[in-house]
């Protein structure tokens, strides 16, 4: 296991060339640096797989899209990196032969569920749209449920799903906080559309959340990268979230 693995060029070979595994892959499964598999690899001379190029051909490739295939699938037929398909098949303007499903999850919520969720959202919960920085800068959203009561939280889990985690306390007498997050945009859009209505003050940041959701549901699949109009939504989120903190740090105050 490890780097004794990559030396072996016969597995190496296997690896990389017939289970069409890329270096990032091959050096998680083995417990080693991506630039170690990288350098055995040229030392054996095991020729790497291009990123794109005259090897993906369109009448092949738009045939291989017709019928569906994924572009890692069309990667391994030609022998190429995925990224280099995305690249070639959106530079000769093909979209994805994969279906997408765009259908939104049902929460089916009773009327005091419902009541119950819009109150605790407007208290202690929270609408965001993230910039992950360390996610090839992608652009989240996010629906959170914070609150010392474990119980409490997994009720809201129960209704709604998501993923719970316990926060680390900031003081040594303070409480345990749990905190309940949902991601996925059809998720944070079925949810908030039931929800939108209700909510008065976090209204503004819902509405511009699910103004963000309906324009990257309509992208999926395609390979379009954020627009000028989803980066204004997140200046927005920002702004109206700020706001909101100060209102209550006024109010606390008062």
């Amino acid at each position: 296991m490890g780097i004794k693995q990559i030396k072996n060029k016969d597995f190496l070979y296997n690896e990389y060339k017939i289970k069409k595994k890329d270096i990032k892959q091959i050096a998680k499964e083995q417990y080693c640096a991506y630039g170690s598999v990288w350098y055995w690899l040229n030392k054996f001379e095991i020729r790497r797989r291009v990123k794109h190029g005259e090897k993906i051909l369109k009448p092949e490739l738009i045939s291989l899209v017709k019928k569906g295939l994924s572009d890692s699938e069309i990667a391994s037929y030609f022998d190429v990196t995925k990224h280099g398909v995305q690249e070639k098949r959106l530079n000769l303007g093909i979209r994805s032969g994969v279906t997408y499903n765009r259908k939104l999850p049902k929460y089916n919520l009773s009327h005091f569920e419902k009541g119950f969720l819009i109150g605790f959202l407007e208290g202690e919960g929270n609408i965001g749209l993230h910039f992950m920085k360390n996610r090839s800068n992608q652009l989240v959203p996010e629906i959170g449920f914070t609150n010392t009561d474990l119980d409490l939280i997994k009720k809201i889990q129960n209704m709604v799903g998501g993923t719970l985690r316990k926060e680390k306390r900031r003081k040594e007498e303070w409480s345990d906080i749990y905190r309940l997050r949902i991601f996925g945009i059809k998720n944070i859009l079925a949810l908030l559309q039931i929800l939108e209505p209700y909510l008065i003050s976090k209204k503004d940041v819902a509405q511009e959340v699910i103004a963000f959701c309906k324009s990257r549901l309509e992208t999926l699949g395609t390979n379009i990268g954020y627009s000028i109009n989803d980066f204004e939504i997140y200046k927005k989120v920002k702004e109206l979230n700020k706001r909101g903190e100060k209102k209550c740090q006024f109010m606390i105050l008062l």
